[in-house]
């Protein structure tokens, strides 16, 4: 086993190519290894007739180019040699004869029977000559390559390090509480499953801890499959994944596990991401250790095109009658093949003066049914005076609210992450997270990271969601942590994306914690998210629920918990139940939703009482807690905390603690009086009614939940405004985002549409929303509003929220 110390220099990919099996280009694959469909045969991409030489020139050509989709076109060429590693039965003739199709300067080694170690061996040899060195498989079901020099020469991406190689099985200097990727591959199962097992040895749950590492199966015989595996591994450790293995039939050892479905993969507090690959051929064991460098979000913040298929179209009119005059001709324009990308910047550079537009949320196969929809059911919609919206997303607003409508982010209460949150959304946008402090997202330095691995979609059965769905209502320190976590990153998303210098916010009971950190107004001196949730505040106020109720009422431990305290959301009006309060002693009105929904705690008995006296209906919620009661010391939560308000320019923040802004001229001291709300009723609509009178017309929900985008229409009470959330329970983080960005759009604010267009890219290196501002510096909430109707409210259902 090769010791550290005699490792050889590591080598820098810096570019990747693949043509081979159904997948003729890198992306390609890297989109099916994603959706856990590497291994599926069907849905060939190589033309009819292909053979291992086109498919060298194809897979060379990539990666000579950075790797199609990934690099920047700097097209690498001179001081470029070659290896090919072919099968017993190649002829090295006509291998070096597709190889010479490429103009390489540097000499091309042809390796018949060579497994990767020798294959490896070779490269380092070449780069004492040649600045870098191809390294290709090719057999007769396509080829695959990676571009690989010495890390030192700073080339730049590099895609993956390759830290070292050696035959046999994997011993203790792969440090497997580091390595979290483990590929796997053999030609066929029982190969693959060998393996397994002797990994398992090494990967052992002692060895892992919590940080169980993932296996990776990888078949395929031949050159191509062994080079495949390690092209996997560089792919996963560039775009932060662990991969989906549905129906890989490996048993896992007790230190690993088989993703049910893609997920992110955190980075570790310790370094960077690390994979391990063991290959076998026959008796043969090749082990290679590989680490992450360039991270996709690193050199893309968008990857919206690359990921997902669905896309924005605008189409601008002057009135109804124009506007469904320019749909019928993109419809029929779509219809007869045009290219839906030219159509789209046509009608982007008509936005700012278009007194309507429609945006249609629409794929290259859905895009002619959509516009179909709209000239059937767009001119009564419009007619009535409403908006007008499908359940694919697409909308049209019949009044705009316009640019000068001031934008409010709208946190909600922590408590209501769910499995699957951020998943697609970290996809959509990589460079998401390195918007601001990256170390939110290090599971080495968190209390709570190996839950946000598990609901991030590490946990994929039906049996492991049910049992994470009662982990995270018992887990109030993990679920205060996450649901702050994810405030943070969408809040850093939509400023990105909206171009947001100047703003307001707002917060949901508990949320008004996570919108005081997500705006930089809380100054703390814990180093990290763990430690806010961790207070005694939030400790007590619904771990703690019980204890602190049984002491403050004198109960004795025999009586069960259920009976001590609970909370229902009872579908009435908050003076209908205040009129009732004075004849229930221990009962509390926390929360005022809407004009007609509202939540109650105390003694359940009573509870029930009084919704029986009212005779409304209810439900009971899922965190009974002590929070907007007297039972909760508010006091005491700024002392926890060891933070002041600090001033924030350009973010305008509304406080339950007197429903007004908190301006920068209030004293830093106002802390403790603005989380003593917790110990009072939060009023929501109140709240919402001051932004409104403030300015604010777009409100977006950031962080887990989706509660408060239902409730803010009744709270203004058919006011034109635009109510949305960033992230929707069981709705695909693609579709949200563009419902989102289509009702903005359409009410006329502007922002840049690029990234979401039909058959937008982006190739690293290339300007994006990191350089873009789309709103003007000197935008700011305006005092007025224009008349509108409210926007439609499809697909929003009401349900017990998170607090």
């Amino acid at each position: 086993m090769v010791t550290a110390a005699a490792r050889p220099p590591r080598l820098a990919v810096v570019g990747l190519g693949c043509h081979t099996g159904p997948f003729g280009t890198v992306d390609a694959l890297e989109r099916a290894l994603f959706a856990g469909r590497a291994d599926d045969p069907a849905g060939t991409d190589l033309p009819a007739g292909a053979d291992d030489g086109a498919s060298l020139v194809a897979a060379a050509g990539q990666a000579l180019r950075g790797g199609q989709g990934y690099g920047g076109g700097q097209g690498y060429g001179g001081g470029t040699a070659a290896v090919v590693l072919a099968g017993a039965g190649a002829d090295p003739q006509r291998v070096r004869s597709a190889a010479g199709r490429l103009g390489l300067t540097g000499p091309v080694r042809v390796e018949r029977g060579t497994g990767l170690v020798d294959g490896l061996g070779r490269v380092r040899r070449l780069l004492r000559r040649a600045e870098r060195v191809l390294l290709c498989a090719a057999d007769p079901g396509g080829a695959v390559a990676l571009l690989l020099t010495a890390a030192e020469r700073g080339h730049r991406p590099v895609y993956a390090l390759l830290d070292a190689v050696a035959a046999g099985p994997p011993g203790a200097d792969s440090d497997p509480g580091s390595v979290e990727y483990v590929g796997v591959h053999g030609s066929d199962a029982p190969q693959r499953q060998a393996v397994a097992v002797e990994l398992s040895r090494v990967w052992s749950a002692e060895a892992v801890g919590l940080r169980h590492a993932a296996l990776a199966p990888t078949g395929g015989a031949g050159p191509c499959g062994l080079l495949t595996a390690v092209l996997r591994a560089v792919l996963c450790l560039h775009h932060c994944y662990l991969p989906a293995a549905p129906g890989a039939g490996l048993r896992a050892g007790p230190g690993c596990y088989l993703p049910g479905g893609s997920h992110p993969w955190l980075r570790t507090a310790a370094g960077p991401r690390r994979a391990a690959v063991t290959a076998a051929t026959g008796d043969r064991r090749e082990h290679l250790l590989l680490s992450g460098a360039d991270e996709r979000g690193a050199l893309v913040h968008t990857d919206w095109a690359r990921v997902t298929e669905l896309a924005l179209l605008p189409v601008c009119g002057r009135d109804a009658d124009d506007l469904l005059r320019a749909v019928a001709r993109t419809r029929e324009a779509a219809a007869g093949g045009a290219d839906l990308r030219a159509l789209a910047d046509r009608a982007v550079r008509e936005l700012p003066g278009a007194a309507l537009r429609a945006v249609f949320c629409v794929t290259p196969r859905s895009a002619a049914r959509e516009l179909g929809l709209a000239l059937s059911s767009l001119p009564p919609t419009l007619a009535a005076g409403r908006d007008w919206s499908t359940p694919a997303g697409s909308h049209c607003a019949a009044r705009p609210i316009g640019p000068d409508g001031g934008v409010a982010l709208v946190f909600p209460g922590l408590f209501g992450p769910y499995p699957g949150l951020g998943s697609g959304l970290l996809r959509c946008f990589p460079g998401a997270p390195g918007d601001g402090d990256p170390s939110v997202w290090e599971r080495g330095g968190t209390r709570y990271a190996d839950l946000a691995y598990r609901l991030l979609g590490k946990d994929a059965t039906d049996a492991e969601l049910a049992a994470l769905e009662q982990e995270l209502r018992a887990d109030t320190v993990g679920l205060g942590g996450l649901g702050m976590l994810f405030a943070l990153l969408h809040t850093r998303l939509l400023r990105r994306l909206l171009g947001l210098r100047r703003y307001g916010a707002l917060g949901y009971s508990l949320g008004e914690l996570s919108m005081l950190t997500a705006t930089g107004r809380l100054t703390h001196d814990r180093r990290s998210l763990d430690g806010l949730a961790a207070i005694p505040l939030l400790r007590d106020g619904v771990a703690g629920a019980h204890r602190v109720v049984r002491a403050a009422w004198g109960l004795p431990e025999t009586v069960p918990d259920r009976e001590v305290w609970g909370s229902r959301v009872v579908f009435a009006g908050p003076a209908e139940v205040r009129a009732r309060l004075g004849r229930f002693d221990r009962v509390h009105l926390t929360h005022v939703h809407t004009p007609g929904e509202v939540v109650i705690a105390g003694d359940p008995a009573q509870c029930a009482a009084l919704v029986a006296e009212l005779g409304v209906p209810s439900i009971a919620s899922a965190h009974s807690h002590l929070f907007h009661t007297p039972l909760v010391r508010a006091g005491q939560a700024a002392g926890q905390l060891g933070g002041r308000l600090a001033p924030a320019p350009g973010v305008e923040l509304f406080s339950a603690h007197g429903y007004r802004p908190l301006t920068a001229d209030d004293d830093p001291g106002l802390l403790p009086e603005v989380l003593g709300v917790m110990g009072r009723t939060v009023d929501f609509p109140r709240l919402v009614r001051a932004a409104y009178l403030s300015g604010y017309r777009y409100f977006l929900e950031v962080g887990p939940g989706g509660d408060c985008t239902r409730w803010i229409p009744d709270c203004l009470a058919g006011r034109p405004q635009v109510a949305e959330a960033v992230e929707r329970r069981g709705v695909p983080a693609d579709r949200s985002v563009a419902r989102l960005l289509a009702r903005l759009v359409s009410n006329g604010l502007p922002l840049d549409l690029t990234p979401f267009l039909p058959g937008a890219s982006q190739a690293p290196g290339a300007p994006d929303a990191r350089t873009t501002d789309a709103r003007p510096a000197d935008t700011h909430p305006a005092k007025g509003h224009a008349a509108g109707a409210r926007p439609a409210d499809d697909d929003q259902t009401a349900k017990e929220p998170a607090r």
